[in-house]
């Protein structure tokens, strides 16, 4: 390396970014600079010193102060400067040497006066600051530029009111009065020539870059297209429905799959909401499937994390629910939030074939979401004796009758109540402060499960007051509506279904039960159909 460009690269290795260590170049090379200059004119400085002493050496002995102890201590400021600007990696001592050089200058105009013209080296002064300083330092470049313009303003004002200090003899004068125009002209031709250097530098990095990017462009692109067709053959040509959400649950991009398991057109999909797709029972503005998935998606939105579950949509020309098993997983594109999704079809567990009974216990709070989890859990190994359609009804009215425990019962939620918040359209709403009450949020429900060879039984046990069940279970499904609109049906539906369906006195526990065959039922006692 050179020793300009040590001098030149001084202390600019500390710096963090290019235009940092590119402004702290420049300044490094503008402080040598002028030092070189001021040892130039020092040099004629003592040239002209030497032939006024062997003309008058009496008269000329005190331009010694005049022009020698100047130079020095300009130098001085200027290596000054220098030195700590890299120290500090702060370009603000740059003002050490602007100051200095400008009183310099001007204490030439004031001792030789209007003959030299020295005022013309200020000029080269004007560009300096905003060479050194980055458009964020306006206040910097303002402050130096008004010390350049007093500077040359006061050098000026000397010319008319000042007398030169140390006037020249009229012929030294004529040969030195080409010193300021040389020196403007080797700063402009050094300018010139760094501006023409960087322009080099440019043009050659920049065509370096081209023909890096070139070959980038040559590799990269054909392997992105080769991996974007592998992944949308992975993603069109997998069994399972992959899909992507926007923030408000409308489809913005899912595959073929779609047709296999539903039937429907993935582009007739797009833009729709991914709920109208939920399988629901009754009003779908009401149903709790729909509101179920509404709530699975706010989950994954707030959490920011991924929610797997279980959910039945509708099959586009058969009445029959299709039960898939969901993964939501939170993303965001671009600033944009976005949900990816991917549906799977429910595996039946091999080892259902050697199932003869299970027997289970539950406890679960009062979350509708955790209602439908168990309904899924409770009637997944029914498809070793009834149909799927069957399945999917048992496991409706268990869902029912769990959410009925929940919202009547643990959480003493009126049917006027529930009536007037699902035509206000806040519900869900009204349901969260419910379950934030500290008279019912510590409430559980108790499911008490058994599959046998004979039945299948379930015992639901709330923390409620109870109710008049006797009504209910006496209505009619006509009646059930009329009365209770859509949300007082699930009673009857699971009358429907279950072939018994009993009350404790209280009306806080039911037993419900589901023979497997109309012998079996015949043939069996009474009092054993209902013991669990």
């Amino acid at each position: 390396m050179s020793v300009w460009n040590k001098i030149s690269d001084y202390g600019v290795e500390k710096l963090k970014t290019a235009p940092q260590r590119r402004r702290h170049r420049i300044g490094n090379q503008l402080l040598a600079i002028v030092v070189l200059v001021n040892l130039g004119i020092g040099a004629m400085e003592l040239l002209l010193y030497g032939i006024l002493l062997s003309r008058d050496s009496a008269t000329y002995f005190g331009y010694a102060f005049a022009y020698t102890i100047p130079s020095l201590a300009m130098n001085c400021f200027a290596i000054g400067a220098y030195y700590f600007k890299n120290k500090t990696q702060d370009m603000d001592w740059s003002f050490l040497a602007v100051v200095p050089l400008v009183v310099y200058i001007g204490m030439f105009c004031v001792f030789l006066g209007a003959e030299l013209m020295v005022h013309i080296i200020f000029f080269v002064l004007i560009p300096i600051p905003f060479f050194i300083y980055g458009h964020n330092y306006v206040s910097r470049i303002v402050l130096q530029e008004a010390v350049i313009i007093a500077g040359i303003v006061l050098s000026l004002l000397s010319y008319l009111y000042v007398k030169p200090l140390f006037a020249l003899p009229a012929d030294l004068a004529q040969i030195f009065r080409i010193v300021p125009f040389l020196t403007v002209i080797l700063m402009l031709v050094l300018v010139s020539y760094y501006y023409w250097r960087q322009t080099l530098i440019s043009d050659t990095q920049m065509l370096q870059e081209k023909r890096q990017l070139e070959d980038l462009l040559n590799n990269i692109i054909p392997r992105h297209k080769q991996a974007e067709k592998k992944y949308r053959n992975l993603v069109e040509g997998s069994g399972d429905i992959i899909f992507s959400l926007d923030a408000d649950g409308r489809i913005k991009t899912i595959n073929k799959a779609l047709r296999t398991h539903l039937a429907f057109n993935p582009d007739e999909a797009l833009q729709k909401p991914f709920e109208d797709y939920v399988f629901v029972e009754g009003e779908r503005e009401t149903s709790i499937e729909a509101a179920l998935f509404r709530g699975y998606l706010r989950d994954v939105i707030q959490e920011q994390k991924t929610h797997s579950f279980r959910m039945a949509l509708r099959h586009k020309y058969q009445h029959e629910a299709v039960e898939l098993s969901f993964t939501l997983e939170y993303t965001e594109t671009e600033g944009e939030v976005e949900i990816l999704g991917k549906a799977t079809s429910v595996q039946q567990d091999l080892i259902l074939h050697f199932l003869q009974r299970e027997k289970g216990r539950y406890t679960i709070g009062n979350s509708i979401a955790h209602a439908e989890i168990l309904s899924h859990k409770l009637t997944r190994n029914l498809v070793k004796v009834f149909s799927t359609t069957e399945v999917q009804a048992l496991r409706i009215s268990l869902r029912e009758i769990l959410v009925n425990a929940i919202e009547h019962g643990n959480l003493a939620v009126t049917y006027e109540e529930k009536t007037d918040a699902q035509q206000d359209g806040d519900f869900l709403e009204f349901l969260r402060m419910r379950q934030q009450d500290p008279r019912y949020k510590d409430r559980k429900v108790l499911v008490e499960y058994l599959f046998d060879q004979n039945k299948v039984a379930y015992q639901i046990t709330d923390e409620g007051a109870g109710f008049d069940h006797a009504v209910l279970l006496s209505d009619d499904s006509d009646s059930a509506n009329e009365n209770f609109l859509s949300h007082g049906r699930g009673i009857t539906m699971t009358k429907n279904i279950f072939d018994l369906v009993r009350y404790n006195e209280t009306g806080n526990r039911v037993l419900l039960v589901k023979h497997l065959s109309e012998t079996e039922v015949e043939n069996i006692p009474k009092e054993e159909l209902v013991r669990v």
